[in-house]
């Protein structure tokens, strides 16, 4: 697709146009005689920055020095704002930040512009910024045209809002798979109560039960678990456990899940001969969450497979399922609340696979999705020996 020229540059959606050096020079000495202006801009707790209306930066403020770790004001002028916030996409388009073809779905770029249309109105949109250090950062944009000397200006405030984020996900995860269950344990229940069934058939109910009320516990510690990873202040505890027995305990949970009515759970271990010095609890997690995303993506009929091997050093714990994962959204798949499913408030389950693996596990995590393979989720835990073998 080629570029559109608009604005005397090239791009694929906001203006390219930038300002000549000199006159970008002139303007913030302009700007540093509103003495004024810098003061309230540095008052202000969030990170905010003042913009020409080609969208470069002029000026910014003490809080975005302090987190971006800049020296002066000269280390961000003439950059946009995705230039500074080292955004994956303000490289790629042919005129910088704004103009790919991503940036058409950039909150940040559209409240620029939206601010434009009307000045003096201020425009509001939230944001997900991906960095180039695999980070995201979650962040509402308020931007204004604001006239100073003669000359229009965008005022931009940026609000950190990622603590607002995974507050949202926690809580619409937990409620949403807690209500599940318990609406399924109440539904068992009144078919025990109005029962006239042998005593196997209300065995076999009340063993349902027992699953649900499982289930039910499980969320609630997973819930838990990933708060106080987050936190920092998760306690590992590691022992000696056989690879082949992490498998059978998360097949033997997921078997009976709700996520796997009509499907099938492969199991294959091979040639894993030492055992794992690990936290089984959190493995156990990792790799139960691999499983049950799966699942979620297999439709009835089809089948989900775990593999173990050992290889240099490691045990390799793999989740294969047929479905393939959209390239635009393999981008994103660790990252904090993202979701495959297009469903506000899910998409935990990707993120605490990592986390628990590289933070708490010594491990990696990682995955492939192609036509081909389908999609495979890998997680390497190094195979730690037993202290009285280093003796």
């Amino acid at each position: 697709m080629a570029g559109i020229i608009q604005n005397g540059g090239s791009t694929f959606f906001a203006p390219a146009k930038r300002l000549d050096k000199r006159l970008l020079v002139a303007r913030v000495s302009e700007l540093q005689l509103q003495k004024l202006l810098g003061s309230l801009m540095d008052a202000i707790g969030e990170m905010c920055m003042l913009l020409t209306t080609e969208r470069q930066i002029i000026a910014v403020n003490a809080a975005i020095k302090k987190i971006l770790s800049l020296a002066c004001d000269e280390d961000a002028v003439g950059l946009r704002p995705g230039e500074l916030l080292n955004c994956v996409n303000a490289d790629v388009g042919p005129g910088g930040c704004g103009t790919s073809i991503s940036c058409a779905s950039c909150g940040a770029v559209n409240a620029l512009l939206e601010s434009m249309i009307t000045p003096g109105a201020t425009a509001a949109r939230e944001c997900r910024i991906r960095t180039h250090a695999n980070a995201a950062l979650d962040v509402q944009v308020c931007a204004t045209v604001v006239e100073i000397a003669g000359n229009n200006y965008i005022f931009v405030n940026i609000r950190d809002i990622s603590d607002q984020k995974r507050r949202n996900v926690l809580e619409r995860v937990f409620f949403h798979d807690l209500v599940n269950s318990a609406g399924g344990i109440h539904g068992l229940a009144e078919i025990l109560i109005d029962s006239t069934d042998d005593i196997d058939s209300v065995k076999e109910y009340a063993g349902d039960i027992y699953n649900l009320s499982d289930q039910i516990l499980d969320d609630i510690a997973q819930h838990r678990e990933l708060l106080a990873a987050e936190q920092g202040v998760l306690e590992v505890h590691e022992t000696d456990i056989p690879a082949a027995k992490i498998v059978q305990d998360v097949v033997k949970l997921y078997q009976h899940h709700e996520v796997s009515l009509g499907k099938k759970i492969l199991s294959q271990i091979q040639s894993v001969d030492h055992d794992l010095h690990t936290d089984p609890k959190l493995l156990r997690r990792a790799i139960g969450n691999m499983i049950k995303n799966a699942l979620e993506a297999t439709p009835a009929g089809g089948s989900v497979s775990i593999s173990a091997k050992e290889d240099s050093g490691s045990v390799f714990f793999a989740v294969n399922n047929a479905g393939v994962i959209p390239e635009n959204v393999q981008q994103q798949i660790f990252q904090r609340s993202f979701s495959t499913k297009g469903e506000p408030g899910r998409g935990i389950g990707c993120y605490s696979i990592k986390l628990f693996t590289e933070r708490y596990l010594g491990g990696t995590a990682d995955f492939k999705s192609d036509q081909a393979n389908g999609t495979t989720f890998t997680v390497r835990i190094p195979i730690v020996p037993p202290l009285n073998e280093l003796a």
